[in-house]
């Protein structure tokens, strides 16, 4: 007997099983999730984790799933999260992420906090150290026309590498919140977030509005650990097309 489609099944139910099956029917090497990549590439030093050796989700393996959603095969484009603190998402969603995109998704990126200062220190602590112990710096080159250029690729608020880049911004920074189209947009801290900058508009919409250029393929993360502005803030940001 024919099996009758469930009329109850929503569009993206439907997505996830095309995905679903098109992925049965390739190379597993052909469409690495993030958690693979991470787990086969990473190795974790002294100097960013307390647990050294190669990186495993068997230590946040409730992290897992939420970062296989920017595997890009993946059909799901915005994750909201409230949390706790020092649970291990930064390093097992956002640095893994950024990691797997470098090598296997490579596309323009923005990371955006509450403290500037703070975010260059985990750039230049975090990242720049998952650059270097997952065979990724090879891949960071700034692509210049100028063959007598300096640039190196990797700045203090920029890494610049083969198809993309990130760049990392704090939430009072209107110029770098409303300039590059961005494709992977990762929001952090949203209780920081003041309500305007100067008649521009909640920074949240000015980074939001930057994924316009790819919505059907932008993939976006947002978090808080504030319950109150989880509510008030992502409900709005969710609602934002």
């Amino acid at each position: 007997m024919k099996q009758q489609p469930d009329i109850h099944e929503t569009e993206q139910d439907q997505i996830k099983k095309i995905f679903k099956t098109i992925k049965a029917f390739l190379p597993k090497d052909l469409l690495p999730e993030v958690s693979e990549w991470a787990e086969k590439n990473r190795f974790m030093t002294s100097k960013v984790s307390n647990i050294t050796g190669n990186f495993s989700y068997n230590n946040t393996p409730y992290a897992r799933e939420i970062a296989d959603c920017f595997s890009k095969n993946s059909p799901i484009r915005e994750i909201a999260i409230m949390k706790g603190v020092q649970l291990g998402f930064t390093t097992a969603i956002f640095e893994n992420v950024i990691g797997y995109s470098i090598a296997h998704d490579p596309s323009p990126m923005m990371l955006v906090s509450g403290d500037l200062k703070l975010l260059k220190d985990f750039k230049s602590i975090k990242i720049d150290n998952l650059i270097d112990n997952s065979n990724l710096r090879e891949k960071i080159i700034a692509e210049t026309d100028n063959r007598h250029s300096r640039r190196t690729g990797d700045t203090a608020e920029l890494v610049d590498f083969l198809g993309g880049f990130l760049r990392i911004s704090g939430c009072h920074n209107a110029n770098s919140l409303r300039s590059l189209p961005i494709k992977k947009l990762f929001l952090d801290e949203l209780d920081a977030y003041p309500k305007s900058i100067a008649g521009e508009g909640g920074q949240i919409d000015l980074a939001v509005k930057r994924t316009e250029s790819y919505s059907r393929t932008r993939k976006m993360i947002l978090w808080e650990k504030n319950i109150l502005t989880f509510v008030k803030k992502i409900t709005k940001i969710l609602l934002i097309k």
